[in-house]
């Protein structure tokens, strides 16, 4: 909240034949006036060096018509930014500062939903700064406590590492930063880890409902991993897109994959197969790439694809935290 102090000067004059008094203001006369900003009760989560949607691809048709509509606040405020999720049956409207709005999906009766501002910032706006729709533009009735952990949501995120004999000189820097990146999300994550070699081996329960929360899976990763064999990256992210089918979770499912190099272990999976997988399983596919990288390769699989150049610690340590502020700026609002 900002105050400022307005200062109001009363001068008197009394002219009595040619001379004239000049009064002091009194302490009494003196005004403060406040106002209140909605954009400092804005909170804002963290910058990202890249975007992750992880919403479903929209209707380009409904979108034009959604602009075209002049969408305005409670108080008249025209909207300025929206998202909107026809699974959810909802639109999200929103004025500056925020400027981008992304819904994730419904679950539980709640929508969760991420803000950013024109910095790219995860912000959480104040309840007085959006505004809900239905798919008839028809203002809703809504619960929205900003900044606040999501109840009653599990959001399911898979760890996929390279531990093939060419990972073996970034291996140590992989699990730390794997570590660090799985203490700092959310409790209502709930995550799987998987190592490929030249076999997948799971260090988690294989059932998502045994699962624990990430922060409680970095155990896993305590007697650190060693490097050998070949690169079966097509069989474990079969696997991991097929367990994925079997989550119940309206929800993504993210993906993320930490390799060096293409699959050498199973040519018979093919891309497409994978790409079929990830859609039925409503999956996103995240890859950092710490070796060789092919832009062709695996074409139309990867939702965000990050290249590391020979720094691979301070890559990843920046590709993990921008997912890390992805799912700790979710949102979560609810309907009446």
């Amino acid at each position: 909240m900002r105050t400022f102090t307005i200062y109001t000067v009363c001068m008197c004059f009394t002219f009595l034949a040619n001379a004239s008094e000049i009064r002091e203001p009194k302490l009494d006369v003196l005004k403060s006036v406040t106002f209140t900003s909605i954009d400092d009760q804005v909170k804002t989560l963290g910058k990202l060096d890249f975007i992750i949607d992880l919403s479903a691809s929209q209707d380009d048709v409904f979108e034009l018509k959604l602009r075209r509509t002049k969408l305005s606040l409670q108080d008249g405020r025209e909207v300025t930014a929206f998202g909107y999720h026809k699974e959810a049956g909802v639109i999200i409207g929103a004025v500056a500062p925020v400027s981008r709005v992304i819904i994730t999906g419904e679950e539980n009766d709640s929508i969760l939903v991420q803000f950013y501002n024109t910095q790219n910032e995860i912000i959480a706006p104040s309840s007085k700064q959006i505004q809900l729709f239905d798919l008839d533009f028809k203002p809703l009735k809504f619960d929205y406590e900003p900044a606040s952990q999501p109840k009653n949501v599990v959001m399911d995120v898979s760890l996929l590492i390279d531990v093939s004999g060419s990972m073996e000189a970034a291996l140590q820097d992989v699990t730390h930063a794997s570590r660090e990146f799985l203490s700092e999300l959310p409790s209502f994550t709930r995550c799987s880890v998987l190592t490929f070699g030249t076999e997948v081996t799971r260090l988690t329960e294989a059932k998502p409902n045994d699962r624990s929360s990430c922060p409680e899976s970095l155990n896993t990763l305590n007697q650190g991993l060693s490097a050998s064999g070949t690169t079966a990256l097509h069989r474990v992210l079969y696997d991991t897109l097929e367990d994925n089918k079997s989550i119940s979770s309206t929800l993504p499912k993210l993906t993320i994959v930490l390799t060096d190099g293409q699959d050498s272990q199973n040519p018979e999976i093919t891309a497409n197969q994978l790409i079929a997988s990830k859609k039925d399983g409503n999956s996103k596919v995240l890859i950092f790439w710490a070796g060789s990288y092919d832009p062709s390769y695996l074409k139309g699989l990867a939702d965000i694809e990050s290249v590391s150049d020979q720094q691979v610690k301070q890559n990843l340590e920046a590709f993990f935290r921008s997912i890390g502020i992805s799912i700790n700026g979710l949102q979560t609002i609810t309907l009446k």
